[in-house]
């Protein structure tokens, strides 16, 4: 094992290796499956920074925040027992998720996906490394009544993966941390008047109906160049004279071609 750890033999020689030795064979397999699950994951991490800042190198400039999420951003330079979070609400390609990644920089934005999700899974969450968390795809209100505690970002803190046993759950803390959530579903329909005051009144929701960047200003078309005209022949002085005497020269009633110098075919 050690020389796979160093690394001296790569997979196909270490697990040839351990099949030879038979003793601690089980326990190769799980070492190699162990690096290959985190070098697969190192490897989509790239990508993924990769992709990410080409896309942000061509994309358009945002158009100017409404007062809302500015004056919900400036509640977190105080310091209160709870904040509020922010929901941002519109149809699909508005930029949504794009915005709220760059309101406190994109490379110190959580993004968690709560889609097939009832409770987000905050484990990897570091609050010295992450300064916001976007909770993406939120199906509905219901997301928001069965989370209160985390999402008022309470000092008190929040404990997740909560069960019968216990096992798994874990404690976390997102005070004064700014939490969006997006979602393209946002309505009030059969909910208790109690959660929707609730939500009204710890949220501030923003209605996205249009993209968020600024619009594609189209390159002019290039002018056409006017057409010129042919450019006037330019002959010596003596091709001139020549052409004037041979003009004179030509007897009366001859021809256009005569009078140029030139004889007409018989």
């Amino acid at each position: 094992m050690v020389l796979y750890r160093q690394p001296k033999l790569d997979r196909a020689q270490f697990m040839g290796l351990s099949m030879k030795l038979r003793d601690g064979h089980d326990r190769a397999q799980a070492l190699v499956a162990a690096i290959d699950a985190d070098e697969r994951v190192q490897e989509c991490s790239r990508e993924k920074e990769g992709a990410r800042a080409r896309i942000a190198r061509k994309a358009l400039p945002f158009k100017p925040l409404p007062d809302q999420i500015q004056r919900w951003r400036l509640q977190f330079e105080e310091e209160e027992e709870r904040c509020k979070f922010l929901v941002l609400c519109g149809p699909s390609c508005s930029g949504k998720s794009r915005l709220a990644r760059s309101l406190f920089g994109d490379a110190r934005t959580l993004v968690v996906d709560v889609q097939h999700a009832e409770r987000p899974d905050l484990r990897c969450f570091q609050r010295k490394t992450h300064k916001a968390i976007l909770v993406d795809e939120v199906q509905s209100p219901e997301f928001v009544v069965d989370n209160k505690k985390l999402l008022q970002s309470h000092v008190d803190g929040a404990i997740l993966g909560q069960s019968p046993t216990q096992k798994f759950s874990y404690e976390i803390l997102l005070w004064r941390t700014p939490l969006t959530l997006t979602t393209n579903n946002w309505t009030y329909d059969d909910y208790f008047v109690a959660d929707e005051n609730w939500i009204q009144t710890n949220a501030v929701e923003v209605f996205v109906g249009e993209p968020v960047w600024e619009a594609r200003v189209a390159a002019p078309a290039p002018a056409t160049p006017p057409r010129s005209s042919p450019a006037p022949s330019v002959s010596s002085g003596a091709s001139r004279r020549r052409w004037a005497t041979r003009r004179r020269e030509a007897p009366a009633g001859a021809s256009p071609e005569q009078k140029r110098g030139r004889e007409t075919p018989g």
